[in-house]
């Protein structure tokens, strides 16, 4: 324990020797984790909005006239369409409602040609996430296999859309987050770089005293890792501040919980980082 402390109390006397170089490392750390940040509220927030736009694509499930003109059938037919698996839910719209929407959408006067009602009523299934083309052409099937039901449809090019938007953004994510990893760890490795480089000669008079090369290390490692962690607090307080700026001209941000994770990541890249560093100045 007391030896740890040894290590700690030397980290802490490295930063504030070299308080130029600690403080450009962790600008650097604190920069590039807020963009990986911003990086992951944009993947977060477009995944948001695919999930709201995919749930207004519904399935409806026209039933017969005999069947809208009976209550009791009608619920009957709602509660068998609720019960197949891949269903959310369904909205009831009877024959009347669906006067309504009509009149108000396009007007009453296309309908006032006929004397009778010719909307059919319908039920409207919202599906369960996650789903694709093949969920919903089962449940279509499914609800054209019940007696009460006319006929289905769905807006397939929608959500054909949604579904190749999904893969395009979960690969172009992916491919995103290993390049910015990968840049970012270049970058801290080479940030600290300079903060060793600066110390060389504490570094070649603790060799010739015949120090390890685990215990020269060891300091530039917890270093590194300090860097990171205050490098990370800085990276989240930007995302925020940025959110809070945009909120203030109208622009909504949703945060992900997971926003967080840039602080231990950080952390962790600090010390890949000045371990990577020291190894090389040491080999």
């Amino acid at each position: 324990m007391a030896q740890l402390l040894f290590f700690v109390g030397e980290a802490v006397r490295g930063l504030l020797h070299a308080k130029l170089m600690t403080f450009v490392s962790i600008v650097t750390i604190g920069l590039v984790l807020f963009f990986f940040g911003a990086l992951m509220c944009t993947y977060h927030n477009l995944h948001q909005w695919l999930g709201r736009a995919s749930e207004r694509m519904k399935l409806v499930a026209y039933v017969k006239d005999p069947v809208a003109a009976d209550t009791a059938a009608l619920a009957g037919a709602a509660a068998a369409a609720r019960s197949l698996p891949a269903v959310k839910d369904v909205t009831v719209v009877t024959k009347r409602q669906a006067w309504e929407r009509f009149s108000a959408e396009y007007g009453s006067d296309m309908l006032s040609a006929v004397n009778d009602n010719p909307l059919p009523a319908s039920l409207e299934i919202t599906m369960r996430e996650p789903y694709g083309r093949p969920q919903v052409e089962q449940t279509a099937a499914s609800l054209r296999a019940m007696p009460q039901v006319e006929s289905t449809t769905y807006q397939q090019e929608w959500l054909d859309r949604i579904g190749k938007f999904r893969w395009y953004l979960l690969v172009g994510g992916g491919i995103a987050f290993v390049v910015i990893g990968a840049g970012l760890a270049f970058m801290i490795e080479n940030s600290i770089k300079l903060t060793i480089y600066a110390r060389r000669d504490l570094i070649t008079n603790m060799r010739l005293v015949g120090a390890t090369d685990g215990y020269i290390e060891l300091p530039f490692v917890i270093e590194g890792m300090l860097q990171g962690l205050v490098g990370g607090l800085a990276g989240c307080a930007l995302v925020y501040a940025s959110r809070m700026a945009l909120a203030r001209v109208g622009v909504s941000i949703d945060m992900p919980h997971y926003l967080w994770s840039l602080i231990p990541a950080g952390m962790l890249l600090g010390i890949a980082g000045s371990y990577s560093a020291v190894r090389k100045f040491l080999a």
